[in-house]
């Protein structure tokens, strides 16, 4: 199922104006947003580039797509550290 989370991204949604969101995304493949999460961080650990923004997924290799994402993931862990800390 990963290998087709990532082709359908790639070929339906490739930009942040035709991202899907991730309740939409588990309906299309019978599953929990929970889990799309979790496959979502597998296959970006696998090198994916998948991006996110409050408008959803998509597969980007767009450098400034990319380094949005990683801009939200880094302040997304820096609040989980603030209030751990």
């Amino acid at each position: 199922m990963w290998g087709e989370i990532t082709e359908y991204l790639k070929d339906f949604h490739s930009t942040e104006q035709e991202a899907i969101n991730c309740r939409e995304l588990a309906q299309l493949y019978n599953v929990t947003s929970k889990q799309i999460r979790n496959i979502v961080s597998a296959l970006r650990q696998d090198g994916a580039p998948i991006c996110s923004s409050s408008a959803g997924y998509w597969y980007s290799e767009d450098r400034g797509d990319l380094l949005r994402t990683l801009n939200k993931i880094r302040s997304q862990i820096q609040n989980m550290e603030r209030e751990l800390f």
